[in-house]
């Protein structure tokens, strides 16, 4: 998260892009707030992780010199 931007913002911005879906509500006394990844959120989490895996993958395949 970027200094400076409040959670809410974020979630804000990916419940905007369909991402996720936000749920407010009590559990006794308490606020809660439920995030549930949406299936349009679990494709394009999919996606991303398969990228990091490539780039994980090269880093750990790249000859880097020794001290």
């Amino acid at each position: 998260m970027a200094p400076g931007v409040a959670p809410a913002d974020s979630l804000s911005v990916l419940e905007t892009a369909g991402l996720i879906g936000v749920e407010k509500g009590c559990e006794g006394r308490r606020g809660r707030t439920w995030i549930i990844l949406t299936p349009v959120g679990a494709t394009a989490l999919a996606e991303e992780i398969g990228r990091l895996k490539v780039l994980i993958a090269r880093v750990e395949t790249t000859d880097t010199p020794e001290d």
